[in-house]
């Protein structure tokens, strides 16, 4: 049964984000140590979309517009960042295996975005700096993490309903919530204080085509997560690889060539991760 709109409202006012306890740990580690390089406490965070997004957030909602990690580091200060990690859910041992799983597609996404753009960079209308890039991709589908962590009842019978043939996940999930992914993450978006490109990108890279605006970074992303699921990097209940999206196609003017390159960049990538 689908949730209530107000039902879902009161669960995002209080809805937290998940993070690893080794994550956690290691930012203490390095920040109370007080001699930790900043771009060495930077890298560690930038492994991890949900200390990246509040962060970020923070610094939005205190009026310094950014997407740059290393901006709102700065401009929060280290004792914000280490309480954005001490406040994080930490994730029970039972789940560590699917948000890992999570953590590693986005990583991979995150990847692989700057390389497209830059692949496609003749192509595109306006361009994007790197470091933004790479955050739209860790960031992209925190909206599916929120559906895991909390509305699992939900996230379990879609889940069903999807390993039963009943249709995609997605279409499964937003009928057991009454609220597809894309609006979720709107909402949390809000919540969270995130800089426009970064929630549009959330609410859009499924359905690039109906982006209020910055579409064809919408529809780099959706490319960058439909390789990286092809490959194997899937995430949760959402097992399937899709289609590439044919509005991506055709705005990135992309052809099989093009897939053929951008493939063989990812399994570069994999390799350069597990390094």
């Amino acid at each position: 049964m689908a949730l209530s709109a107000a039902a879902i409202s009161a669960r995002l006012l209080t809805a937290g984000l998940p993070t690893l306890p080794a994550t956690a740990a290691k930012l203490e580690s390095l920040i109370l140590s007080g001699d930790a390089p900043s771009q060495v406490i930077i890298d560690v965070i930038a492994t991890d979309p949900a200390i990246t997004a509040l962060i970020i957030g923070q610094a939005n909602a205190s009026g310094h517009h950014t997407t740059s990690l290393a901006e709102a580091l700065r401009h929060n200060g280290l004792g914000v960042v280490l309480a954005t990690a001490r406040c994080a859910i930490q994730v029970e041992a039972r789940s560590r295996p699917v948000i890992s799983a999570c953590w590693a597609q986005a990583n991979l996404v995150a990847a692989l975005v700057p390389l497209i753009a830059e692949h496609r960079r003749y192509h595109l209308k306006r361009t994007w700096d790197a470091e933004s890039l790479q955050v739209c991709g860790l960031t992209h589908d925190l909206g599916h993490v929120l559906a895991l962590t909390h509305f699992p009842e939900a996230y379990a019978a879609a889940a069903a309903r999807c390993d039963a043939g009943d249709g995609t996940f997605t279409a499964m999930l937003e009928g057991e919530l009454g609220i597809d992914l894309g609006r979720l993450s709107a909402q949390a978006c809000a919540g969270w204080s995130l800089p426009p490109l970064l929630a549009v990108v959330m609410a859009h890279w499924r359905n690039p085509a109906q982006a209020p605006n910055d579409g064809e970074l919408c529809a780099i992303v959706n490319v960058a997560h439909t390789l990286a699921m092809a490959i194997g990097f899937t995430a949760g209940a959402d097992r399937f690889v899709a289609p590439f999206d044919d509005w991506s196609q055709t705005k990135l003017e992309l052809r099989i060539a093009d897939f053929e390159t951008l493939v063989s960049k990812a399994f570069d990538v994999v390799e350069e991760l597990a390094l």
